[in-house]
């Protein structure tokens, strides 16, 4: 899906939307590195692969990826059942697959109400 359809998508629209995963996100704890707060469960759907602006050079474009494989990159839109918790940066997201599994995200950064999330290669 592309990212002004992925934008459009109301919240009960995205809750719906069939291709919408069960998702839950962590917060690394602060008091506690090897913990993770729970931060609650809601609906997840995977869109594009992650395109860098056009305004970003190849100094951002490096500082951005590092020596990450872009194509790991996607938008996505994330709709909790909190509506007062937003993800930020930093964040997990375990995405619950149509065959059990589990796919772990990292939540990389914000544009609108698009995040870009970072397929963790360990899942793969």
């Amino acid at each position: 899906m592309n990212p002004t359809d992925l934008n459009a998508l109301s919240r009960d629209a995205l809750r719906g939307h069939p291709d919408a995963a069960d998702c839950t996100l962590y917060r690394p704890d602060p008091g506690d590195p090897e913990e993770e707060l729970d931060l609650g469960d809601g609906k997840v759907l995977i869109g594009a692969p992650f395109e860098p602006p056009q305004a970003w050079d190849a100094a951002e474009r490096e500082a951005f990826f590092g020596d990450l494989a872009p194509e790991r990159f996607v938008l996505a839109r994330i709709v909790l059942d909190d509506a007062a918790t937003e993800p930020v940066p930093g964040d997990v997201l375990a995405v619950s697959l149509a065959n059990s599994d589990v796919q772990t995200y990292f939540v990389e950064d914000r544009q609108d109400q698009l995040y870009v999330l970072l397929r963790d290669e360990f899942d793969d």
